[in-house]
């Protein structure tokens, strides 16, 4: 099977083949007995054409392959304990390499054949299998050595020009947000948050995430008002399958965490003056135009205590209780950060200025 996965890889790009082909490479990744076939797989797979040679490259892709990777992990560590455990010489399962070789034979094919934001996402999924969830699947050493790896690929793909923004710079962002409660202290210390953070805060209002509000202003050519004089916002109508679209970018639908990743960069930003006014600058440009967008939706007219004489069920229950989900994450993860940028500029002398000072607490509020 390997052989025809390795040719698999090679071809254009099929959407209806994709599926079949990340499944194949997950099977063997947690099958293969010999670990230069690991790395070749996984250098195979970090250049193959038929995955990434397509314009309708996105996040949900990158998070697929830290997918793969992390349930390939969970599977070779439970593997490797019930081979350990087998006292009655039952045949050994799956290929039989313990985590550390596995794991370390897939980060050797992370190689110069493709880019390092793709390193990010193999290294992370390793680190989610093995680590994730209280698991202790790999020696301390190389724990170290694979965080170490993860975070000099980060610093190195949002330092090049060619991978900082879009789906490379945001990409490793979808990885450290997904790994960051389980690096190390010392691990952290040393990603570059001067890089992180204008990537982050594009990603969160741009097109990977909330759009700038944009997702609101289209919903109002979907609302009707009834024979009953309520309003009604379908399900099936355009503007809500885009909502439900905009829930399920991976940036959006894991917004705490990142929104907690972005306050802790602002916290830990060596020069943190530039930085943090183009932030709350942003922010703000993102609050004004959610608000001009809401103001002229038709929803906007009916008083929360109104809510079930003035809509139709569905829309009550349905499409509006998921619009007021979506607009609640965006409040409280722009809350978490400003509140972040607050705590800097009441200890940061170049940000306590009078030219600062005030303007960036009138900002936030």
């Amino acid at each position: 099977m390997l052989t025809t996965v390795l040719g698999a890889y090679q071809k254009l790009p099929d959407p209806a083949l994709t599926s079949k082909i990340l499944g194949s490479t997950t099977s063997l990744l947690t099958t293969l007995t010999n670990p230069l076939n690991i790395t070749l797989l996984t250098s195979q797979l970090l250049a193959a054409p038929a995955i990434w040679a397509t314009h309708a490259l996105d996040l949900q892709m990158c998070l697929r392959i830290i997918s793969i990777y992390n349930t390939a992990a969970i599977t070779v560590l439970k593997q490797a304990q019930s081979n350990d455990s087998n006292l009655l010489g039952y045949p050994r399962r799956g290929g039989g390499l313990g985590p550390d070789e596995w794991a370390t034979a897939v980060v050797k094919g992370a190689d110069d054949k493709s880019p390092r934001w793709r390193h990010v996402l193999a290294i992370a999924g390793v680190l989610l299998g093995m680590g994730g969830q209280g698991r202790r699947g790999l020696s301390r050493g190389l724990r170290m050595s694979l965080e170490g790896a993860l975070i000099m690929a980060a610093n190195l793909a949002m330092e090049d020009p060619k991978e900082g923004f879009f789906v490379g710079g945001e990409s490793t962002l979808l990885a450290l947000n997904h790994t960051f409660d389980l690096l190390s202290e010392q691990a952290k210390r040393e990603i570059r948050f001067d890089l992180v953070l204008p990537i982050a805060v594009g990603a969160m209002v741009g097109p990977s995430g909330y759009e700038m509000g944009q997702f609101v202003g289209a919903i109002d050519a979907d609302v009707r008002v009834t024979q009953d004089n309520k309003l009604d916002w379908p399900q099936s109508s355009r503007g809500f399958l885009h909502l439900k679209e905009v829930t399920s970018r991976p940036l959006v639908s894991s917004m705490g965490p990142f929104s907690r990743l972005v306050a802790y960069t602002v916290e830990h930003l060596q020069s943190p003056k530039p930085e943090i006014l183009h932030l709350v600058e942003q922010l703000q440009k993102f609050s004004h135009e959610l608000l001009n967008q809401w103001r002229h939706n038709k929803l906007s007219t009916i008083d929360p205590s109104d809510l079930q004489t003035q809509l139709t069920p569905e829309t009550s229950h349905t499409t509006f209780s998921a619009l007021f989900q979506l607009l609640k994450s965006a409040m409280f993860a722009t809350v978490v950060i400003l509140r972040s940028v607050l705590g800097r500029v009441l200890i940061d002398p170049q940000l306590a200025t009078d030219a600062h000072a005030a303007s960036l607490s009138a900002s936030s509020l």
